[in-house]
């Protein structure tokens, strides 16, 4: 460029440009893996925060067992759409005004 030859110019130009562009697409995907993940791990937490609840349920007398298994049961069945997708409005599918 500083001689008048524009020509490295232009290839310079279009190599920074398809570097670019590539590094945008590798970080959208970077993005989407990293959501991906984050669901998948809220998916382990609530499956682990069950086993604990049901084996402190196991150690608790024959009556009060019972019990609690049937909360659980019906906590865990009421909105379990909430608790997979993290979406408040998954199990009506009504959007609520912000």
């Amino acid at each position: 460029m500083f001689r008048g030859q524009l020509q490295p110019a232009y290839l310079t130009a279009a190599a920074g440009t398809i570097t670019e562009f590539i590094a945008a697409v590798f970080f959208y995907l970077y993005n989407r893996t990293i959501l991906k993940m984050s669901e998948y791990h809220r998916k382990l937490v609530l499956t682990q925060n069950i086993s604990i609840a049901l084996k402190i349920a196991e150690g608790l007398p024959e009556a009060d067992r019972v019990r609690v298994q049937e909360q659980l049961i019906l906590r865990l069945s009421d909105n379990v759409n909430v608790l997979l997708v993290g979406d408040p409005t998954a199990s009506t599918g009504k959007r609520t005004s912000p």
